[in-house]
């Protein structure tokens, strides 16, 4: 079904797709508005299952399987999707981030964060952790993940380029 989304949604800044259609959309950094998959917007009225506010602003947003991730003031968090949806176990992760800029999973579900302070971690959530990536001379403004390469791209605002990184973490190249 086609349509316009504008219920619940107020300024909008980003927009996800989870592995199952749900439709996540970020407004104005102050809250992400979750629709229920396969019922997609028809006539400006689509279904509306959750508001999300978190603590803080919401900077980026990022999805992958049933997993949703957010980026934002001095968080970055990643939450089990059917929770949200009404299951009764919660899954909840929270980083080490500050300000975290930009998020994005890659295909296995590791979930990359760009932190304002120049750097990038990686959360493994199958295990637990969280580990550096890359130290950056410049803050990233998002970041974007080809598994089947095994890239990940980081965007250099201020330098007008865009930084290529291996999944180890070396620096293949930049483009600009």
């Amino acid at each position: 079904t086609t349509g316009t989304i504008t219920q619940g949604v107020s300024t909008p800044q980003g927009i996800a797709v989870d592995g199952v259609g749900n439709i996540y959309v970020d407004n104005g950094y102050t809250n992400v508005t979750i629709y229920i998959s396969n019922l997609a917007p028809n006539s400006g009225t689509p279904v509306l299952t959750q508001t999300y506010t978190p603590n803080g602003l919401i900077f980026s947003i990022a999805t992958h399987n049933q997993f949703f991730g957010w980026g934002g003031t001095s968080l970055d968090t990643v939450q089990f999707i059917d929770q949200l949806l009404g299951s009764s176990a919660p899954f909840l992760v929270q980083g080490t981030a500050d300000e975290a800029l930009a998020v994005a999973f890659d295909q296995s579900g590791l979930f990359y964060i760009g932190n304002a302070n120049n750097s990038v971690e990686v959360n493994n959530l199958a295990q637990g952790t969280t580990s550096s990536f890359a130290s950056l001379s410049f803050t990233p403004e998002g970041i974007a993940v080809d598994s089947v390469r095994g890239r990940v791209y980081i965007s250099n605002q201020q330098g007008n380029a865009i930084e290529v990184y291996s999944t180890s973490g070396a620096l293949l190249k930049t483009i600009q």
